[in-house]
This record gives structure tokens, sequence and C-alpha cells, in this order.
């Protein structure tokens, strides 16, 4: 069953306060999720999401939301016959929300790619990635889900989230993450999850990545100093995230960086 995909952006952002206001919807099936709270309309009615909330607006369906911190968000849209949508068993036109979000991002991820890329097959790709997506959104909705957190724990978290960060060599398990947090690691991990839409270990490993981009283009720090200051017990552990999360070793990584500013 083929499907057209017209447009697509993961992580997407936009300014305070950005709004969409289409009242006579998109000619297209819109997706969306929304890292941040949003104002959002589905069905005539108006509500406040929590975070990763995600709707799947249908060709000409009123559109209408808005954030009034900067947002982030994943979007797409993309035409295909109702039956093969219906089939999936996802919500159309009312807000949901997936039992673990971090797979939508990274499905959106390979779908703009390949949609904007020359390479061959990559309209096969684009209707595979587009298939497993609402599998797995499927079954994320069919999960059981924590329930949505309140404000104060989500800022409760978020400082928790920065100590983690800013001292990545201290916490490297969920043991210890949740022993900062004051909660049993399965508590932990499933407030985490309802919070940020991801698993405390992929988030830390994620942030430490992006420190370590920073720390290779900033200095000369050898390889090993970095992994020991991001918290790896060894440097073949880092250089195997690294590699597998950019595609490139660290010291590979590190050189492109060099010749492209000596370039610029």
């Amino acid at each position: 069953m083929k499907t057209t995909v017209y447009s697509a952006r993961h992580a997407y952002p936009e300014r305070e306060g950005f709004t969409i206001d289409r009242k006579n919807g998109h000619p297209q099936y819109t997706f969306l999720h929304f890292f941040n709270p949003v104002e959002i309309e589905t069905g005539g009615k108006r509500e406040k999401t929590f975070r990763h909330a995600c709707v799947i607006y249908t060709p000409s369906e009123p559109q209408y939301f808005k954030s009034e911190v900067p947002l982030v968000h994943d979007w797409m849209h993309f035409f295909c016959e109702e039956e093969y949508l219906s089939s999936f068993g996802v919500p159309l036109n009312e807000v949901f929300y997936p039992a673990g979000t971090d797979f939508i991002t990274a499905r959106i991820k390979r779908i703009e790619y390949e949609l904007y890329s020359s390479a061959w097959g990559g309209e096969i790709v684009v209707n595979s990635e587009f298939a497993e997506l609402f599998v797995d959104l499927k079954r994320a909705c069919s999960e059981k889900k924590a329930d949505p957190v309140n404000r104060e724990t989500e800022e409760r978290f978020s400082y928790l989230r920065r100590k983690f960060f800013s001292e990545p060599s201290k916490y490297g398990t969920i043991a210890e993450m949740a022993n900062e947090a004051g909660l049993s690691p399965s508590r932990f991990f499933t407030v985490y999850r309802s919070v940020f839409g991801t698993s405390p270990i992929n988030d830390l490993i994620a942030a430490r990545i992006e420190a370590a981009k920073n720390l290779l283009l900033a200095g000369d720090d050898k390889i090993e100093s970095i992994a020991y200051f991001l918290g790896y017990e060894n440097a073949a552990h880092f250089i195997r995230q690294f590699k597998k999360a950019v595609g490139v070793p660290p010291g590979a990584y590190r050189k492109a960086g060099i010749a492209e500013r000596r370039r610029d």
C-alpha cells in the first residue's frame, strides 16, 4: 500500500507564541508530536496538553494549536487511503499519549532524510518507515501508560535532569539517578519517561554525545580524557556509542570539524 509523504521535520523548533490556526484544515493528513505542552483544538474542543502529546488531523479538519513557550515538535504531512490508515487503529482528530515517544522522532528523522535526499530507494524506505511508525504508535497506545505528571513534578525532574547532565561522570545508572530523586529505580524510570518521553539512560547517552561533540571541537583533549570526563569507564565504550550515534568515531569527527573550520 503506497503512502505519499509530502513533507516531514523532526525535533523542529519554533518561536515562543507560535500558532497554527487553519480553519479549513490542511489538504493532507497532518501528524504532530509536541515535546512541550501546547493549547490545542480537536473536534471543536480546546484543551491544554501535557508533554509529548500527539494528534493526527484528517484532511480539511480544522487545525489549531499554540505554544506559550519555545516549541519543539515532530510533524509530517502525508496522504494514504483511509482504509489503510484505519487499519492501524490509531486515534484521529483527538489528542493521544503513546507510552514512550523516542521512537517517533527517530522514525520522522529517517523519513525526513529519505524524503529530501536523492539516494536510490528513498520512496521505498519512506513507505517502510511510515508503516513502522504507525505500528509503533498502535503498540505504544495499547501499552499501559503512567498518568500525566503535574507541573511540580515536571519542574523537579527538569532540575534533576540538568544536574545529571552537568555531572555526567557521577550518574551512570538508573539506580544512581533514582537515589538522587529519592525514588525506587522502577518508579523513577516510569516518571522520567512520562515527563521526557524517553528513558533516562537513552537521554543521558544523547546528552553525553552532544557534550562530546562540543569537547572534541573546542579543544585538543585526548579521547580517553573526554570519555572519562563524560562518565565512561573506558574509551572503547565511548567510541562505540559515539560512532553508533554520529556515524563516525570521535577522532574522525574532530578531524572533519577542524577541516571544515579551515575551509571557512
